[in-house]
């Protein structure tokens, strides 16, 4: 928290639009992306798993945002740090994890 706090202090100092555009607009648009894709994965998608959520995977999500459309593997199990259950649902996240 203390190096996002000295980050944008520092940002400001330079030039206080770089705060908003290096910092502020990214932030932002990540949080309305995943708010979206949350969103639509309980609406929109098809089931691995009979879960109590309405949790839904989608293709769209799930390639576009790295794996993060695989919502109802997720929440099927939500100790795993990949998200792929079928050979075809790609989750580079989950492969970046394991490399590191």
């Amino acid at each position: 928290m203390l190096i996002h706090i000295v980050f944008v202090l520092a940002l400001t100092l330079i030039n206080p639009w770089l705060a908003v555009f290096v910092w502020a607009v990214p932030v932002c648009v990540t949080a309305s992306m995943m708010d979206i894709s949350t969103y639509c994965n309980h609406v929109v998608g098809y089931r691995n798993f009979d879960t109590k959520d309405h949790s839904k995977n989608s293709l769209l999500f799930g390639y576009l945002m790295f794996g993060e459309g695989w919502h109802n593997n997720h929440h099927a199990n939500a100790s795993n740090h990949s998200f792929q259950h079928k050979w075809w649902e790609f989750d580079p996240t989950a492969l970046i994890i394991k490399i590191l």
